[in-house]
């Protein structure tokens, strides 16, 4: 379809007359001895052409069976994650959510056209956040949990496993990757400081246990640590 073919008639003797029919009654042409038809749908149809010369035969007839066959056509619906890029068939990079049409000339099994239709969808990256329990700032030797928030799947850096607990020895940068069900994939960091903590000890002497009347008691602080009220 949409294509051109040209037809033609020769005779051993003179042409004075042609006429060409098709059979479906869709061309019509008394012109010249050469025509060109253009289709417009796909259709099937014997073309015939009649000819006068100077052949003491008077009208002949011949035909010829012509089949125009329709381009093919294809969808495709793919999905990107944003930030990413897909490639239409004729090789355009695209990032845009949008419908794209490419025809690629003479590419389907007929040797006709192949219309690809393609329908991008882009989809956003998860929220994803970094999380620790009991806090950012723990005491040497204390457990803690990371957890990641805002996707489906989450993976962390530095051997640490999602929800399960371990012991941190030092203060260290973490990042998490969530992937979410589009399979589109962000990133958070957070950072834990480990602290060597001072074990509070509350203790102290006196420096008498009996005193007399009048008299007073020294209470010596050997508490370890600050204490607070």
């Amino acid at each position: 379809v949409g294509d051109s073919v040209q037809l033609y008639v020769s005779a051993n003797n003179s042409i004075t007359a042609v006429n060409w029919q098709s059979s479906n009654g869709n061309f019509n042409s008394t012109t010249s001895d050469t025509v060109i038809f253009t289709p417009t749908s796909q259709i099937t149809t014997n073309f015939y052409v009649f000819v006068e010369g100077t052949s003491p035969c008077g009208t002949v007839k011949d035909s010829i069976l012509i089949t125009v066959n329709a381009p093919a056509t294809f969808t495709q619906n793919p999905f990107i994650c944003d930030g990413q890029t897909f490639t239409l068939p004729k090789g355009t990079i695209v990032s845009v959510a949008a419908t794209y049409v490419d025809t690629l000339f003479g590419a389907a099994q007929s040797g006709c056209d192949s219309i690809i239709t393609t329908n991008l969808t882009v989809n956003p990256l998860p929220n994803v956040t970094a999380n620790a329990n009991p806090s950012t700032t723990i005491c040497n030797g204390t457990q803690l949990t990371l957890t990641g928030g805002g996707a489906n799947t989450y993976s962390w850096d530095n051997g640490v496993t999602d929800a399960v607990a371990f012991t941190p020895t030092t203060t260290l940068l973490y990042t998490v990757t969530g992937t979410d069900n589009n399979g589109c994939s962000n990133a958070d960091t957070i950072t834990i400081n480990v602290i060597n903590c001072v074990n509070l000890v509350a203790s102290f002497t006196l420096s008498a246990t009996q005193i007399c009347q009048g008299e007073s008691i020294t209470f010596n602080d050997n508490s370890i640590g600050t204490i607070t009220n």
